[in-house]
């Protein structure tokens, strides 16, 4: 430790030193002698020193080294040339120096070399073919460099290339088809954090066997149908922290193996509801912090294998609009499939900050009036008493009941001498049973309630006429008086059954007549709320 320049070796033991690691010193220059004893070594490691300056011939005789490390060091500039000896070659570490300008020359003859990192430089253009030598080359490490502009044939030489890192440069755009071509055997290309706006189309066409594809926190704000096309094989794609504001239908089609998106930290307000139904390997979506407000329950119903959503930092609206997204989730969660997913209302006021999950349908209603978007979805039911209800404007409510009032006194009047002989019969066998007679007092006072509690639906009453006939009950009498058919939609029963009286009509005898319930309300009240178990058989 505390080196500044490179040691003398000992004359015994440098013919056979196989390894030399000078990493963590102060050694600013390296000669054209200092290795020249050093002929058998396969690892060199000159890393985290202060080294200015290489002697072109410095590695002169050290034909057998495969791992070259000048990482972490003040290097400007190599020269061309002076890697010409190192055949064998198969590892060299160029990262975090001052490095401004690669030549084609500085890489020749290292036609074994694997992995090369140049990353943590000031390089700034990739000239034609700098790289042309490097036909064995895997691994490219160009990161948090200054690139600006890449040569079209830039990468022509580099058919075995599967990884290559371009990340945290200064590019503005993607549009030259040619720039990837030669890229066949990629498997990995990082293009995050470069200043891109624009991504041309089938730019990655000839990438049929690219896995992973970064576009992460770049200006990207608009994406053809046709930026994806050739990315046959690619399992995952990241574009979060861009400024995309769609997702259109078939953007995302070519991606026929994708099993992880990230659309995350954009400003996407629109999801076309068929953008991901061709994703059927899709385990993996983030839309969190986006601008949605409402999506769509069937954008996911064909992504059979989809675990894990992000929804979260988003301004939902929790309206009708909802309500379908919350129904799938609930199923598949409930099934074991998906992880929980995080929606927190932002609208309205009153439901901001509740989860989606803890909601019931009844509080997902559209917002304004019914010609919200959600005029689709059924309308909120209206209810009031103990009655089904329409709903009726106020002026039409007050004519209903007048002239319902005034039908019915002509129709009991014209009806009551014709029926007088049934209603004292029905009278009797009522008073058999200790029931009260039906007056005509009694009956204009009931008629009154009847009308104050609510107006009734005809086909709810309707419904009750029309139950099956091995289901009727035998002794429930059928009415003796006809009344005119109304053409008002809004029916009042004019029948009275003494609200709150108590029946117990299933222990009655068989031959007792029973007074007719035309409310449907008061039938359930009296005939269904007093079934027993033992009480059930098959004429009940």
């Amino acid at each position: 430790r505390g080196l500044r320049t490179v040691p003398k070796p000992a004359a015994r033991l440098s013919g056979g030193a196989r390894i030399f690691s000078l990493g963590g010193n102060f050694i600013t220059n390296i000669s054209a002698s200092d290795f020249t004893r050093y002929s058998h070594l396969i690892r060199l490691n000159l890393q985290y020193n202060q080294v200015e300056n290489i002697h072109p011939n410095a590695f002169e005789g050290l034909s057998n080294l495969e791992e070259l490390y000048l990482g972490h060091n003040l290097l400007s500039s190599i020269a061309a040339g002076t890697f010409l000896p190192l055949t064998r070659l198969t590892v060299f570490y160029g990262n975090n120096n001052g490095l401004r300008k690669i030549t084609p020359g500085l890489f020749s003859n290292l036609e074994s070399l694997v992995k090369l990192r140049l990353d943590g430089n000031l390089i700034e253009v990739l000239q034609d073919s700098v790289f042309k030598s490097l036909s064995s080359l895997h691994y490219l490490h160009l990161e948090y460099n200054k690139v600006q502009h890449i040569h079209r044939d830039a990468f022509s030489k580099l058919t075995s290339l599967r990884f290559l890192n371009l990340a945290h440069n200064k590019q503005s755009a993607m549009q030259n088809v040619l720039t990837f071509s030669h890229l066949r055997a990629l498997t990995t290309l990082l293009l995050s954090e470069n200043e891109i706006q624009q991504v041309g189309n089938h730019v990655f066409q000839s990438l049929n066997k690219l896995s992973k594809l970064s576009l992460s926190n770049n200006r990207i704000s608009i994406m053809d149908n046709h930026t994806l096309e050739g990315l046959l094989s690619l399992r995952e794609l990241l574009m979060d922290g861009n400024q995309l504001k769609e997702i259109p239908s078939g953007l995302l089609d070519p991606l026929q193996r994708i099993e992880r998106l990230d659309f995350s930290h954009n400003h996407i307000s629109n999801i076309n509801p068929m953008a991901f139904s061709k994703l059927k390997h899709l385990k993996l979506l983030k839309l969190n912090n986006n601008f949605l407000t409402s999506l769509s329950g069937g954008s996911f119903t064909l992504n059979h294998v989809l675990y894990d959503l992000h929804l979260h930092g988003n301004n939902w609206t929790c309206d009708c609009g909802l309500e379908e997204l919350k129904r799938w989730m609930t199923a598949v969660h409930s099934q074991g499939k998906l992880l929980t997913v995080v929606v927190q209302c932002h609208y309205p006021v009153s439901l901001r900050g509740i989860y989606l999950d803890f909601l019931n349908s009844s509080q997902l209603q559209p917002l304004g009036n019914w010609s919200h978007s959600c005029e689709s979805q059924p309308r909120p039911e209206e209810s009031g008493g103990r009655s089904v209800l329409v709903k009726v404007e106020e002026g039409e409510r007050g004519a209903a009941v007048k002239d319902e009032e005034r039908r019915r006194e002509e129709v009991g009047m014209g009806e009551r001498n014709r029926t007088e002989s049934t209603e004292g019969e029905r009278s009797r066998n009522q008073n058999k049973n200790g029931w009260e007679d039906w007056d005509e007092t009694k009956r204009e006072k009931q008629g009154k309630m009847e009308i104050q509690g609510g107006l009734e639906v005809e086909e709810a009453a309707g419904a009750v006429a029309k139950r099956p006939k091995g289901r009727r009950r035998s002794h429930v009498i059928t009415k003796t008086t006809t009344y005119p058919s109304y053409s008002t939609n809004v029916w009042v029963s004019t029948i009275p059954v003494q609200l709150g009286e108590k029946f117990d009509h299933l222990r009655s005898p068989q031959e007792t007549s029973l007074p007719v319930v035309t409310d449907p309300c008061e039938f359930n009240h009296h005939y269904i709320t007093n079934v027993s178990v033992d009480q059930v058989t098959s004429r009940t």
